[in-house]
């Protein structure tokens, strides 16, 4: 294989990847989101800077492996990354559930010991914790 070929192999690989990356450093914003709750307005601001960094980091990338040149085939690797991640790494991960915010595990085969159901902790082997609280009837007078 030649010297030129490899670079551009090279180049398609680290485009790759950085989709993938890209895509992780978005789910951490998105944990970010779920432990942190704010409004749209903060929201977009986040998201706005994010895809400053994302761009700031495409252009890195072309400008240190590829000395600037922009090619089409590099931002679709990029995408294709982002995509991959998206669609196939991130089902191995627990995931929030929409309707109740708490986590659930897509790949229980994957996995196992980390997708035990919500419900029952314990099939996590995590400790549980049981508090009880009683409230006390109060009667009122008026």
């Amino acid at each position: 294989m030649s010297t030129y070929l490899a670079m551009e192999v090279r180049l398609v690989w680290m485009s790759f990847v950085l989709g993938c990356i890209l895509m992780a450093s978005y789910d951490l914003l998105r944990w970010f989101r779920f432990f942190v709750p704010h409004g749209l307005v903060w929201t977009g601001i986040e998201d706005f800077f994010y895809w400053i960094c994302a761009a700031v980091m495409t252009f890195l990338l072309l400008f240190y492996e590829n000395s600037g040149i922009v090619r089409a085939y590099v931002i679709a690797c990029v995408f294709f990354g982002m995509i991959f991640y998206d669609k196939k790494l991130k089902e191995r991960l627990p995931q929030k559930r929409e309707e109740t915010g708490s986590l659930k595990c897509r790949n229980k085969r994957s996995f196992p010991e980390t997708c035990g159901s919500v419900e029952n902790p314990q099939e996590n082997g995590l400790p549980v914790m049981n508090v009880s609280v009683h409230a006390q009837e109060t009667e009122w007078t008026g």
